[in-house]
């Protein structure tokens, strides 16, 4: 789609991945890798020392990892903390994960600027045509929509045919909208590199064709797939 359309592809969550690779010594390049992401980092126990830092961590706990990369489940059993205030599970000590440190540092930006996020749009306005490739919250679409007022929103929802039994809120909090334009059911077959070329051919297709209407409007489209 990028080569074909000449788009440039933005993530509200590039940002967040530079951010936390740099500051948390974490290999950006392996920050879109699902393996990466849940692995222990053995240096970073968790330890809470007050009820504030304690309550951010119960927040994310099942995103924290034992050494052998075991997972608390969400009853919190066999969860514990010992008398440092390290977490434990089953009395292994769990460490941060990539994954737990970023969604904590979404959030933390979010709680005391909620377009923080958005407004890294405007590095990016001048661009003809944006597929923003991970939209999580319905509030970001007035932000945009001010952000980037000379571009028609076609918003893409593609969906997983498994039922997500997540409770994140950023993973969810698009359940109940109903303005996307187009929904794509992801239910091709296969290794998950095939599964994503599907997704693709029918995201492309349904670019082309509301391409056509933007461009019969004369205005430069801004996509804006959300996914589960």
């Amino acid at each position: 789609m990028n080569d074909e359309y000449a788009c440039f592809v933005y993530g509200f969550a590039d940002s967040l991945k530079d951010m936390c690779a740099r500051d948390h010594d974490l290999d950006r390049s392996k920050l879109d890798d699902q393996v990466y992401k849940v692995a222990p980092m053995l240096d970073r126990p968790v330890i809470s020392d007050n009820e504030l830092t304690k309550f951010i961590q119960d927040h994310v706990f099942c995103h924290f990892r034992t050494c052998e990369c075991k997972a608390p489940t969400k009853d919190k059993k066999g969860l514990t903390r010992d008398e440092k205030g390290r977490l434990l599970l089953n009395g292994d000590t769990l460490y941060w994960t990539p994954r737990a440190i970023m969604i904590v540092k979404a959030y933390t930006e979010r709680a005391i600027y909620i377009n923080y996020w958005s407004d890294k749009l405007m590095s990016i306005s001048s661009c003809d045509r944006i597929v923003i490739k991970d939209w999580r919250n319905p509030d970001e679409l007035e932000r945009v929509k001010k952000i980037l007022p000379n571009h028609k929103l076609i918003q893409v929802r593609i969906d997983s045919p498994e039922e997500s039994n997540t409770t994140d809120v950023s993973e969810r909090a698009m359940d109940s909208y109903t303005g996307f334009d187009v929904r794509i059911l992801n239910d091709s077959e296969g290794k998950p590199e095939a599964r994503w070329t599907s997704v693709e051919a029918k995201a492309i297709d349904s670019f082309r064709s509301m391409t056509d209407i933007a461009q019969r409007e004369h205005r430069p489209p801004l996509t804006s797939p959300a996914s589960i």
